[in-house]
């Protein structure tokens, strides 16, 4: 069933509104008024990195990092002061 499912175009429409925000807010601070949307590929997509940290679901507690270990074991991957959505289950 997994295979098969799919959002309603509203979700869709409300993600890409999202983005289009995180990817306007990048141009915004990186005071980039002459060549907004520098950072994106030719297909539009780019400006901002996600990480979509699962926590809930663990059931060993050795897989479990706070947020300073998570910082550390993936600050290589982001761009200096790139915009970094962050999606988890955490509370």
């Amino acid at each position: 069933a997994r295979d098969f499912f799919r959002y309603h175009d509203e979700v869709y429409c409300a993600a890409g509104k999202m983005i289009l925000a995180m990817q306007y807010e990048n141009d915004v601070l990186s005071n980039r008024t002459d060549n907004p949307g520098a950072d994106l590929d030719r297909e539009m997509i780019g400006g901002y990195s996600s990480l979509h940290v699962r926590r809930g679901d663990l059931q060993f507690p050795e897989v479990k990092f706070d947020s300073d270990t998570w910082y550390e074991n993936t600050k290589e991957l982001w761009k200096p002061n790139e915009i970094l959505y962050i999606a988890t289950d955490e509370t």
